[in-house]
């Protein structure tokens, strides 16, 4: 499968999850504190989403916030989720909170880059010259820019209570993106006040 048609399928993916949670209407900015988060990430892949949720899961864990990934309930299907599926997993489990990461675009480009120094100690010779005047070794880069929305929803009435539009650059470090961006959310959401601590 080229980067293109994974890329496609990605998209496609993302947005027909989109649309089936286009019943969850926003709401007015109200105190609504949510303590049993189900976390559901879509980025085209099953191992993607796993690290993903896992990743948000534990940075949660740590500041003591209870939540749970979705691929570890009955949405573990790998393909299609829909809204039915989701508020009946939320049901039967209790959950008060939905937060839902989906890929929104993805554009890849690629990129050179080169360790060596500039040499001006070419020959005399024009064409030599202009030769040794740039560095002989270039590696590629692959840049994927990537345009995810964060919504975090209440189970309650099916409320948007927050929504995130980050627009980033992922490399070949896949992992340590994915960490750092983690982070990032989990500290929004909690500095929002939109979590409830366990006690």
């Amino acid at each position: 499968m080229t980067i293109n048609h994974k890329i496609t399928t990605i998209l496609t993916f993302s947005l027909i999850f989109f649309l089936a949670f286009q019943g969850f209407s926003q709401s007015k900015k109200e105190e609504k504190q949510i303590s049993r988060l189900l976390i559901i990430v879509l980025v085209g892949n099953q191992e993607n989403r796993q690290t993903f949720e896992d990743e948000i899961q534990i940075q949660l864990a740590v500041k003591g916030y209870a939540s749970i990934q979705s691929h570890k309930t009955a949405l573990n299907t790998g393909e299609k989720i829909t809204r039915e599926e989701v508020i009946s997993v939320v049901e039967e489990n209790n959950y008060d909170g939905v937060l839902l990461l989906k890929l929104l675009d993805a554009d890849q480009e690629v990129n050179y880059t080169t360790s060596d120094k500039y040499d001006y100690s070419g020959d005399v010779y024009f064409y030599n010259y202009a030769y040794s005047y740039f560095p002989r070794n270039w590696d590629s880069v692959k840049e994927i820019k990537i345009v995810i929305e964060s919504d975090l929803f209440y189970a309650g009435d099916k409320s948007l209570v927050f929504s995130d539009l980050s627009n980033k650059i992922v490399t070949d470090n896949a992992e340590e993106f994915i960490g750092k961006f983690s982070k990032k959310l989990v500290n929004k959401l909690i500095k929002g006040k939109y979590l409830k601590k366990n006690e």
